[in-house]
């Protein structure tokens, strides 16, 4: 086997390990010793001297076999021992490049620049506090911080530290800068848990590690019969919540950053932040952000992914004129590259079930839907569009069940959330609470097309006509105009027709093409 020369005193921190090049070893957060088989180190330790570069499986073969013929099998097989032993399950520490070879990921440093984002948010789960009980080291905390990493390692967007790691330094008295920079965290959770009765109460904080402040803060209750229920019940809604909260903080300290010179992640970042903005001016921006993404790497899935969802949005409301629904085929076809690419990241099943039910191909819509809740189920993005897709297909009850679950998960409601949550109820023929959703998006984002279109029929439906025509008049005088979007079911579809034409609508030609 070749000789490794080590570099001295070089260390290549990972999201939860560090690989020391001149001691040639691998050790955990907590300094101990990891033991690797003297080949599957050689190979870490040939990709950790080129950390964030890739290296081609000729190359690795060559230099750690250099004295015997093998097989890309005993390669394999080495890359599989090093995510285990560095808890690299989801596979983005150590990320295979297909037909090139892998590359190794290295944690971002705790000098962070200010607003600047890792390579994907980093996050430590600490075992929280038992308070009123002394249940030794199994406590009911630990439990449900365990349950907690256990329902966000799900999610493929979030890099989060191994539970190992993150509890060997629960009792170091350390703040939370020190924390992060030894796990490689720019974010952590920590909390409280108590047991009264029958209900468990949990106080959960998501605390940046840069300096310590707390970027959110709740308080949560679940009953059940047992406390594995209960524990399994909190953690899910904990998990969620956190994880759409972190995304919306790193949406906006993007947008906040100082114009420099981003990288791959930050670019994807700022193009959905962008996209979360529905104009035109915006939406091209954010175009421009996610081309060059995939320009720098085309390989990068949540970049395809989230360029399909920007333009799929540009279809629906119109936003530049850029885009219209003969290029829903182009969509699908971003989304499908995006899956191509990282097959087990939901947003782009979520995106596709969007793009197939506007296309009108509802059963396959579902289908991915479903298989985009089964891949993020702690993702409240995943049950909003799986019931999107549900109440397009006609199932009205099922889809308002999911959206109310939905909303309830996520703590920061973008005004999406609203709109879709207030379709379905419109729907399910609760106009005064749609009515206020939509209020609610408009107040959130002013030219959210459509919404005006739905709070008209709201009011045609409440048979405050007088307030539908007038609000109808406003619409269809303002530069946008009324978009008529009807959804797909014939009895839904229909009713959206009457209530627009009680408040005095009257389809054009190029309203009723755009309707069919």
């Amino acid at each position: 086997m070749t000789s490794l020369r080590p570099l001295p005193d070089q260390q290549v921190k990972l999201a939860s390990h560090v690989v020391d090049l001149a001691a040639g070893e691998l050790r955990d957060a907590a300094g101990a010793h990891v033991e690797l088989r003297p080949r599957s180190y050689a190979v870490l330790h040939l990709l950790a001297e080129n950390a964030g570069q890739l290296v081609s499986k000729d190359d690795i073969l060559a230099k750690v076999w250099d004295d015997v013929a093998v097989t890309e099998d005993s390669l394999t097989q080495c890359i599989a021992d090093i995510r285990k032993a560095i808890g690299d399950e989801d596979r983005r520490t150590l990320r295979t490049v297909p037909r090139k070879g892998y590359l190794l990921v290295p944690a971002q440093r705790a000098t962070y620049h200010a607003g600047r984002a890792p390579d994907l948010p980093s996050l430590a789960v600490m075992p929280f506090s038992s308070v009123g009980e002394d249940c030794g080291p199994l406590t009911l905390g630990t439990g449900v911080a365990s349950e907690i990493i256990n329902e966000l390692a799900r999610n493929r967007d979030l890099r989060l530290i191994g539970r190992d790691s993150s509890f060997a330094l629960a009792n170091r008295n350390l703040l939370a800068h020190e924390l992060g920079e030894q796990l490689g965290a720019r974010y952590l959770v920590e909390g409280t848990a108590q047991r009264n009765d029958g209900t468990l109460v949990v106080d959960v904080q998501l605390v940046d590690a840069r300096d310590g402040s707390i970027a959110w803060g709740d308080r949560f209750h679940a009953n059940a019969p047992n406390v594995p229920q209960l524990q399994h019940e909190i953690a899910s809604r904990i998990a969620s919540t956190l994880y759409s909260g972190i995304r919306e903080v790193e949406k906006h300290a993007i947008l906040g950053a100082p114009p420099r010179d981003l990288d791959v992640y930050e670019l994807t970042l700022r193009g959905i932040a962008r996209k979360h903005q529905f104009n035109g001016e915006a939406t091209r921006a954010g175009r421009a952000d996610l081309e060059e993404a995939i320009r720098r790497d085309p390989n990068y899935g949540p970049a395809h992914a989230y360029l399909a969802w920007l333009n799929l949005i540009d279809i629906l409301l119109g936003l530049t004129g850029e885009w219209n629904p003969s290029r829903f085929g182009e969509v699908i076809g971003q989304f499908n590259r995006a899956i191509e690419l990282d097959p087990g990241f939901s947003s782009a099943y979520q995106g596709l079930s969007q793009a197939l039910t506007y296309a009108g191909d509802l059963e396959q819509a579902v289908a991915v839907g479903r298989r985009g809740v089964e891949l993020g189920p702690s993702d409240a993005d995943a049950l909003l569009f799986f019931a999107v897709a549900l109440f397009e297909a006609g199932e009205s009850a099922e889809a308002l069940e999911l959206a109310d679950k939905a909303v309830g998960l996520n703590p920061i409601r973008p005004s999406y959330y609203c709109f879709f949550h207030a379709t379905i109820l419109w729907g399910n023929g609760r106009y005064q609470e749609a009515l206020a959703n939509f209020e609610e998006c408009l107040l959130k984002t002013p030219n959210f097309r459509g919404a005006d279109t739905y709070r008209v029929m709201c009011l045609a439906g409440l048979d405050r006509l007088d307030e539908a025509r007038k609000l109808l008049s406003q619409v269809m005088a303002s530069p946008a105009g009324l978009l008529v979007l009807p959804p797909k079911p014939p009895e839904l579809a229909a009713r959206s027709m009457a209530q627009l034409q009680a408040a005095g609508w009257r389809p054009t030609v190029a309203a009723e093409r755009e309707a069919g």
